[in-house]
């Protein structure tokens, strides 16, 4: 070999390892988080909550607070109250194809229906001095929701009333 071909292979193989060397370098620098390197804290811990007891004056305190706790015989009693009161809704609605679909909301009228009267109650969102043309409008367009919703305004009845 002469000096030539040495100092070509030579320069080939520092070449190869300065390659080398920076190919592990950046793997290096790339396979590391940077956050990591920046702040190294310590996980915060939160500290133990302090041990409390409940006194009796803290117990009289929370209870006025509170409603009071039903008794069993007030829990029964309710039960039965409410299986009555759904029982009526059931017969009202099975006997009254329009109970579910009341009130019925509009910009210019109400209506609901008035069980003490048991009557419908069109309560017009205009003032009673309003021009008569005004208050027949409304209230024909109440009477005609009443009919969309199967009721005969005639057989059932209904009242007006206004907003004053």
């Amino acid at each position: 070999m002469d000096i030539v071909s040495l100092v070509k292979n030579h320069k080939n193989i520092s070449i190869g390892l300065g390659i080398v060397v920076i190919l592990i370098f950046l793997g290096g620098v790339f396979s590391v988080n940077p956050l990591t390197l920046i702040s190294k804290k310590e996980p915060e811990t939160k500290p133990e909550p302090a041990e409390y007891k409940v006194t009796a004056q803290d117990q009289d305190a929370e209870d006025d607070d509170k409603p009071p706790r039903p008794t069993p015989e007030e829990l029964k009693k309710q039960a039965e109250h409410d299986a009555a009161f759904s029982e009526a809704v059931k017969d009202i609605s099975s006997a009254n194809s329009w109970f579910t679909k009341v009130p019925i909301k509009e910009e210019e009228f109400i209506i609901v229906y008035d069980y003490e009267e048991k009557k419908f109650r069109l309560a017009l969102q205009i003032p009673s001095t309003s021009t008569p043309e005004k208050i027949d409008e409304v209230t024909s367009a109440a009477l005609n929701a009443l009919i969309e919703i199967d009721v005969d305004p005639e057989k059932e009845g209904f009242y007006t009333t206004f907003k004053e």
